[in-house]
């Protein structure tokens, strides 16, 4: 799935993002690193997974592949929008974009890319690899 490793490269590079103040250069973000148009993802949509993992009284929540890459579509995407606006210099749109990338990944987007990359990998261990591994009864791949 083309989807999960575009997601995980993107989730590197949010990792990667220096502080606006110290940017001397142009980051690695561009328009390529859009994900594409959020889809319905057939059967693999629906995933349950837990809220915190580090709280043993946390119960299943019900997600959405679909919403976790729109939202995280959308808010990358408002960082790019920044890149191009002509009411600034292109220093200012910068550092204003990474600004937003770095806050929103942290504070609501970083949390559903790791959502969404989670059930892509349970949806390729489902449907096999090209390397002919699959689940096996135990749920262990072979």
């Amino acid at each position: 799935m083309e989807i999960a490793s575009g997601l995980a490269e993107l989730f590197a590079a949010a990792l990667a993002l220096s502080e606006p103040d110290d940017l001397t250069e142009r980051t690695h973000w561009h328009r390529g690193t859009r994900l594409a148009e959020p889809r319905i993802f057939d059967s693999f949509d629906l995933y349950v997974e837990v809220f915190d993992a580090y709280d043993p009284e946390s119960e299943g929540l019900t997600g959405a592949l679909w919403d976790d890459l729109a939202d995280v579509y959308g808010d990358v995407s408002q960082g790019l929008e920044t890149l191009d606006l002509d009411d600034a210099s292109a220093d200012d749109n910068l550092r204003d974009a990474v600004w937003h990338w770095r806050f929103s990944f942290f504070a609501h987007w970083g949390e559903h890319a790791t959502s969404a990359i989670r059930a892509l990998y349970w949806a390729l261990r489902r449907m096999g690899d090209d390397d002919g591994g699959t689940e096996s009864d135990d749920g262990d791949a072979t």
